[in-house]
This record gives structure tokens, sequence and C-alpha cells, in this order.
């Protein structure tokens, strides 16, 4: 299933409503995967020097994260497809080595 990002503006005076955007993105998320629309709350970042909060789905469109975004309140955000890359240090080389893994 492919992976979306919800980017949302979020004042670092207003951190510790990261926690509870993540619980209303996850429980919007539960919801429509129950009525039938394949989709899947991963995490939350909160990155409170660029007052900027990251929603991360894996969903079978970005029109399924965009109504999981409206039903949990989130506000004006921008959905965009997110590709994970993931880089690991071979222990043998101690080179890098990376590619296009889905981060778990």
């Amino acid at each position: 299933m492919p992976s979306y990002l919800v980017e949302v503006f979020l004042p670092r005076s207003h951190a510790d409503e990261a926690r509870a955007t993540a619980r209303r993105a996850r429980t919007a998320a539960k919801a429509l995967s129950s009525e039938g629309v394949p989709i899947r709350y991963v995490r939350t970042t909160f990155l409170p020097e660029d007052e900027t909060c990251f929603h991360l789905f894996e969903a079978v469109s970005a029109d399924a994260v965009e109504e999981v975004s409206r039903r949990a309140e989130l506000g004006r955000s921008r959905v965009v497809p997110y590709m994970p890359i993931a880089w690991v240090i071979n222990p043998r080389s101690r080179e890098l080595n990376g590619g296009n893994h889905a981060l778990q």
C-alpha cells in the first residue's frame, strides 16, 4: 500500500496538542478502515522548531488520507506521497547501503 505524509502547522506553544492530534488521526483511520477503506495510521512526528506536525499513513489513496484528516480535525493540511528510504551501515565494509525499504 502506498504511504502518505500529512503536513500540519502546529505552533510550538501548542506542543501538547501534538499527542492529541496523533490520537485523533489514529482513531479516524481505524474508523475509516472499519468502513472498508484500506488505510493504516503509522506514526506522528512533531518538529517544534519548525512548528510542523507530520502524520504518516499507509492508504489506498490520497483521498482516503484527506478524509481521515478531515474526520480527525487536523486543520489545514497538505497530503503528499511519501517514499521511505532506509540507510544501513554494512558492518563488514562499514559502507552505507541505501535502498527503498519500508521503515517499520
